[in-house]
């Protein structure tokens, strides 16, 4: 990658929060790290970095500094892929939270590959925290992600406005309409800690007074596919979008609780490396691939 000496050192330490194990990754001396970081602090006219006691951390300049170059290593990658494909096919690296991935994406990037058969794609489904690493290191061009992040950090655009709905199985025995209260006699069937579907759950019952442990059972699934099998058997209730209940729901396997005073609702965004070259590029694609207009960027 041909990116300056001084710039890949001063990453490299970004990842490490150590110029000895920067040093270590890049096959050079610790000094030669010291000198590159030093030289740097000077060309910019800021401390980069600071330590208290021995911990080494990025000052707020370093910080912007580093998303800043951490971009121009991802659109460096992507121009090297870009030459190295012409004439051949077109590569789009895409990533996407698990209900997303699993359930809203398929049938919508099925569809964009048969209109564009010289793409090879990828998609790696993973939690928005493991999406925004991948993102920073280039791995992926952009993801589509429910959890929350720091948004003046990022590229971003709002997709989609998705419902969090209580499901249960059609037998289940539970009224159709319940108060809040009333629900935490029942075993909840839970995505895991990390999950954008928990996270919003958490800070919905906190905002009324209520934790999750509020509930006489809780059973654990990082997977939402397992959780609507275990719905179907009649154990629980849980908490899902709209999006992945939906088709169970319409052949009258599941049926939705109307939760009084709960509703709950939440952001799919659309993210990639903030300033980005190729940002049109990208937002262009995505409203293809999802067939419709993206709601709110920033």
């Amino acid at each position: 990658m041909m990116l300056d000496v001084k710039i890949e050192t001063f990453l490299a330490v970004c990842r490490n929060m150590s110029f000895t194990k920067a040093a270590n990754e890049l096959f050079i001396t610790q000094p030669a790290v010291s000198q590159h970081i030093k030289y740097l602090e000077k060309y910019y006219g800021t401390k980069l970095f600071s330590y208290s006691g021995r911990k080494l951390s990025l000052t707020e300049q370093g910080a912007l500094l580093c998303r800043f170059f951490e971009t121009i290593h991802h659109d460096t990658l992507r121009i090297e892929e870009m030459i190295k494909q012409i004439p051949t096919k077109k590569i789009l690296r895409l990533g996407a939270t698990m209900s997303i991935g699993g359930f809203y994406l398929p049938d919508r990037l099925s569809r964009y590959l048969q209109l564009h058969p010289d793409w090879n794609v990828s998609l790696t489904i993973q939690d928005t925290e493991d999406l925004l690493h991948l993102l920073d290191n280039g791995a992926l061009d952009f993801a589509f992600c429910e959890g929350y992040f720091h948004k003046a950090e990022y590229g971003n655009c709002c997709i989609q406005k998705e419902e969090i709905v209580c499901f249960c199985a059609k037998s289940y025995p539970i009224p159709n309409v319940i108060c809040i209260e009333d629900l935490f006699e029942h075993r909840i069937l839970l995505r895991e800690y990390g999950s954008g579907t928990r996270e919003v759950l958490e800070r919905m019952l906190r905002a009324h007074g209520y934790e999750i442990e509020h509930f006489s059972n809780c059973c654990e699934v990082n997977s939402p596919h397992t959780i609507l099998q275990l719905l179907l058997s009649g154990i629980g209730i849980s908490f899902l979008y709209w999006t992945v209940g939906e088709k169970l729901l319409k052949s009258g396997e599941l049926k939705v609780i109307q939760v009084s005073d709960f509703r709950m609702e939440h952001e799919f965004n659309m993210v990639w490396n903030q300033n980005s070259v190729f940002t049109e590029q990208y937002q262009q694609i995505a409203e293809e691939l999802l067939g419709s207009g993206i709601i709110e960027c920033s």
